[in-house]
């Protein structure tokens, strides 16, 4: 069976230095991102995406602040850029998982094959190999610079569409 999830993604978009103002309410994922400032508190492409994380059981606020090796290279992104790109970040939520409950292996494959088909620039873990269990996550809401699906095979997105997929998630793949 092809396990699927919806991961929303809110349309609160904050600069990394105030990642304390950003809705994070139920969510599990955090991207963050460099964009070209197009306003007082807007942004526009091109989108670089330079990590991928997850913050399960915790509120993404907090893991962000914690210490790892990708806050540092990020930072180093920062003062290299000035003030040609601000570095935002948003958080997403998972909604209409195929599972009867979210697990935190269940999390972290969502997390894994996200790194994966995205491939941020910062995150080392599971860029070139992706070894969950057969998935399609469906991002939603404001999600780029993230691709809408994210697949584990061609075969379990084929598998997928077969079985209909989420009907919650129907919409979503209406608007690309």
């Amino acid at each position: 069976m092809v396990a699927w999830a919806g991961v929303y993604w809110n349309d609160s978009v904050v600069p990394l230095h105030k990642a304390d103002n950003l809705d994070t309410r139920k969510c599990a994922f955090y991207a963050i991102f460099s964009a070209v400032r197009a306003g007082r508190s807007s942004w526009e492409a091109p989108y670089r995406l330079l990590y991928l994380g997850m913050a399960y059981r915790q509120k993404v606020e907090a893991r962000i602040r914690q210490n790892h090796q990708a806050y540092h290279l990020i930072c180093n992104y920062m003062m290299e850029r000035g003030n040609n790109r601000d570095v935002l970040v948003m958080a997403g939520a998972i909604v209409s998982p195929s599972v009867g409950r979210v697990t935190h292996v269940f999390v972290k494959d969502i997390e894994a094959l996200l790194i994966h088909e995205n491939k941020p620039r910062f995150n080392v873990r599971h860029k070139h190999t992706y070894e969950g269990r057969p998935i399609v996550v469906v991002n939603g809401g404001d999600h780029h610079p993230l691709k809408r699906i994210a697949k584990s095979s061609t075969m379990a997105l084929n598998k997928w569409r077969r079985e209909g997929g989420p009907a919650a998630m129907r919409p979503w793949l209406a608007d690309d």
